[in-house]
Formats: structure tokens, C-alpha cells, sequence
């Protein structure tokens, strides 16, 4: 556990060294940027395949995010709720795909990874695969498409914007 853990840290740290930010618009090494608007953060970044994307929010809708402390009382937005909310958004996106799964998920804070301070801001990261191996296969073949969603407590899908293929 210990090893997978300071491997991703390591990884994590090798593509942040890569990524640059010109005039607002984000990219990595010498990819194809990632434009966003200048009231945006990025709140996470993936690799999927061969391909990057980044999860940019407004930060108003950040600032009006319910906030929850870890600990106490519910999380604002169930699992399940999330859950339920991103894949009826990779429906919407791949409508080709007939069928999606849940592959993982992780839940954590935004606090101060974002370049301004979002403490007791909660968000999922919720990874999809395919079920059908054909379409998995048809899916991968396109660097842009990403099996992603990132989900708020307030129940904004965010979906993530695909940089580049390498």
C-alpha cells in the first residue's frame, strides 16, 4: 500500500512539473492547450490512455458549494446520488456506449489544491468502463473521449475537457 501510494505521488509530481499555464489556458509538455475561462480552476487533472483532461470549474459555483467538514453530519450528496448523476452524464456524452459501469471512485476535498482556497469543499471523482469489450475497444480509439466525471456536493456534473493524445 505504502509503495502504491508514494508511486502515485511521484507520478502526480512528474505531471505537474510538465503542465503550463499561458495566458489562462492550461496544457501539458507540448500537447494541444486546454482553454478555460479566466473565472475557472482546475480541480483535477487525469490521464486516461493515451489521453489528458482537465475538470475546470467557474468559481462562483465553487463558492456556493455546500461545505462539509469530514465528520460531522452527512455528506451533502449521497454516493449513490453521484453515482446515479455521472453515468446519466456519459450517457448523455457517449450515447453509443449502451452500457456503463462504475470502476472506482475516489471522494476528497478541493481545500487548497485549486489556486484559491476551497476548505470543506468536497467533490467525487467517479471512473467509468465500459461494459461490451467491442465498445470499449471503439471508445479508447478516440484520445478526446474520456471516462471520467467529476461530481459536487451540489450535484454539478463536471465533464472533464480532453487536452491532448500522446
Amino acid at each position: 500500500m505504502k509503495q502504491t501510494f508514494a508511486g502515485i505521488i511521484l507520478g502526480a509530481s512528474a505531471i505537474a512539473a510538465q503542465v503550463t499555464c499561458n495566458a489562462g489556458v492550461y496544457s501539458m509538455g507540448n500537447a494541444k492547450p486546454v482553454p478555460h475561462q479566466p473565472d475557472e480552476v482546475s480541480i483535477s487533472s487525469f490521464l486516461f490512455g493515451n489521453s489528458h483532461a482537465e475538470a475546470y470549474v467557474s468559481t462562483n459555483v465553487l463558492s456556493r458549494q455546500p461545505k462539509w467538514d469530514g465528520m460531522s453530519t452527512n455528506v451533502p450528496l449521497s454516493l449513490e446520488r453521484a453515482c446515479i448523476l455521472a453515468k446519466a452524464s456519459m450517457i448523455h456524452q457517449y450515447p453509443n456506449v449502451k452500457s456503463w459501469v462504475v470502476d472506482w471512485i475516489t471522494f476528497s476535498e478541493i481545500g487548497s489544491s485549486a489556486p484559491h482556497s476551497y476548505t470543506n469543499v468536497w467533490h467525487y471523482y467517479i471512473h467509468f468502463r465500459c461494459c461490451d469489450s467491442s465498445q470499449k475497444v471503439e471508445f479508447e480509439r478516440n484520445p478526446t473521449n474520456c471516462p471520467y466525471c467529476v461530481v459536487l456536493l451540489d450535484g454539478t456534473v463536471v465533464v472533464p475537457r480532453a487536452s491532448h493524445a500522446k
